[in-house]
Parts: structure tokens; sequence; C-alpha cells
């Protein structure tokens, strides 16, 4: 064994990790995959932003786009999306990620978030939204 120059001290371990349990496929029922598209991840995001807010969790909407690394503007993008009318959140977090809604993008609904009037978005994102529901 070779010598150690001191202050160095050598030490040797023997760990012992427990089995793990076998699990065949039978026994996992997977739910079935489900893509999510970009605009459901951008309105959840803002949600959870928003919970850890009011729960003190971060402090203000500049804090969260320091922790998360992006611009306060683009954080404000996320933020608007909440402006939206309740019944237009859900159809957008309904949405599947291959649903041909390319044309479906957050720069397009920001048309949507500068209207104060639920109504009227309501009457402005049927153009948006009609067609992916086949409305």
């Amino acid at each position: 064994m070779k010598e150690r120059p001191p202050g160095n001290a050598l030490a040797s371990f023997h760990v012992r990790f427990p089995q793990r349990a076998r699990v065949t496929v039978e026994e996992v029922a997977l739910a079935p995959a489900r893509s999510i598209s970009q605009i459901a991840r951008a309105l959840a995001f803002a949600h959870k932003i928003e919970g850890m807010i009011r729960a003190g969790e971060v402090k203000d909407w500049a804090d969260a786009a320091r922790l998360a690394g992006v611009t306060r503007a683009r954080m404000t993008q996320f933020a608007n999306l909440l402006l939206l009318a309740p019944s237009i959140q859900v159809q957008l977090l309904d949405i599947p990620a291959f649903s041909g809604t390319s044309h479906l993008t957050e720069r397009r609904l920001r048309k949507l978030t500068s209207f104060p009037c639920w109504a009227r978005q309501l009457e402005l994102s049927k153009t948006l939204l009609g067609d992916i529901h086949g409305e």
C-alpha cells in the first residue's frame, strides 16, 4: 500500500443497496400517453407562478423571471395568459399537442389578452379556437 502524505486520510466503506422489487408489465397500468401543447404548458406555468406568488414562495413576477431564467418581458407574456376568459383557458388546456393547431400560438393569443371584456374575448376566440373543437 502506498504511503499517503500527512493530512490526507483514506477510508473504505462497504455499501449495500436494498434489492428493488421487480415489476412486470402486467402489474403496472399505464395511462395513455398524451402530449401537452405549448400553449397549455405556458398557461399552466403562469398559474403555477401565480400560486407561488400568492403563497409567498416568490416575491413577484420579476422575481419569478429571475428564478426561471427568462426576461421580465417574457414573464409578462406568461402572466397575460391569465387575463383570458376562464372558458378560453379551459379550451387551451384541453388542446392536444399535435391536433393540427400549429397555427395557434401564444403570440396570436396576445391579441385576445388586450381585450379586458371576456365576452369580447369569447367572440374573437371563435376564429382561433372554433376549428379546433369542430365548431
